[in-house]
């Protein structure tokens, strides 16, 4: 946060919404032996108080579980509101405790990542710099 000034050092988030969308592909192709005729997005969008807005996706290429997954993501996404959403560590720790239970990696790594992408995206906008900058 070093390259925030005091204008910018104190946005919150007020929400995250949560959205699937289907993307059919010209040609069907296989990967891990199933046949992938539409790739699956988990769309987050990451709302702040400054009326600045990140967006983050994840891309799955089946079906199955894409609900589930874009149901914990929206309820990790509703832990962060009041957040500063350029401190992305206490973000993620917050998300990271609420799934501790069903272990590390998985669906909830999953979940948490699309909201992680609409966080560092929002702090580039907010931050006037470019993400491979933020990000090193």
């Amino acid at each position: 946060m070093d390259n925030a000034n005091a204008s910018t050092a104190n946005v919150s988030i007020t929400g995250v919404s949560i959205e699937i969308l289907e993307t059919p592909v010209s040609l069907e192709y296989t990967a891990a032996g199933h046949a992938v005729a539409s790739n699956w997005h988990i769309l987050a969008r990451l709302r702040t108080d400054t009326g600045i807005a990140g967006i983050g996706w994840i891309v799955a290429n089946r079906g199955g579980l894409v609900q589930a997954m874009a149901s914990a993501a929206a309820e990790l996404g509703n832990l962060l509101t009041g957040l500063n959403v350029l401190d992305h560590h206490a973000a993620y720790r917050r998300m990271e405790r609420a799934a501790n239970w069903v272990g590390p990696g998985g669906l909830a790594t999953m979940a948490m990542s699309a909201i992680d992408i609409a966080q560092w995206d929002a702090a580039g906008k907010i931050l006037g710099i470019p993400l491979y900058r933020l990000l090193g």
